[in-house]
């Protein structure tokens, strides 16, 4: 199977999530020889360029302990968050400070058999609010030549010419 390199460069700081949204990944040949499922698809991701080879589920794989074990580690850990299968993994990366807190960094999904990272919420609503925005402008520049003042300075409407 093919290897990859690491999400982030070792000079970055170890909970570093570039974003990928714009990425997708999918290996054929792994997909071929193993079925996708809730136990193989961290194995799956693992080959992915959004892994990072420095968390704690690559130093469990490379010892053959179970995944159990992250929650006495600190540090970067991946986990499967819902299975719709055989169609849909939702994957966390998280960074783990303690047995019983974790702060999630970002989100990927499997979608029959093809990997993405998930946009943030703040991705989400600044790119619905700059598509809003557009809109608006496009309304308030349509209205502004029809926008005049009446002589005692109140807003006053001038239609447009009739046939315009």
């Amino acid at each position: 199977l093919p290897s990859t390199t690491m999400a982030a460069p070792p000079d970055l700081p170890i909970d570093f999530t570039p974003d990928q949204t714009d990425t997708m990944w999918n290996d054929k040949t792994w997909l071929s020889a193993f079925p996708l499922n809730a136990s193989t698809c961290l194995d799956y991701f693992a080959w992915s360029p959004f892994y990072d080879r420095r968390c704690n589920n690559e130093r469990a794989r490379a010892q053959r302990l179970s995944l159990d074990v992250l929650v006495s580690e600190t540090g970067i850990e991946y986990s499967l968050l819902h299975a719709h299968e055989p169609r849909l993994y939702i994957l966390e990366k998280r960074h783990r400070d303690s047995p019983t807190h974790t702060r999630t960094l970002a989100a990927y999904y499997i979608l029959d058999g093809n990997v993405y990272q998930a946009p943030t919420l703040y991705s989400l609503l600044s790119a619905r609010v700059l598509h809003s925005l557009h809109h608006l402008r496009d309304a308030f520049s349509a209205v502004h030549p029809h926008a005049t003042l009446a002589p005692d300075g109140r807003p006053a409407w001038a239609p447009p010419p009739a046939g315009a």
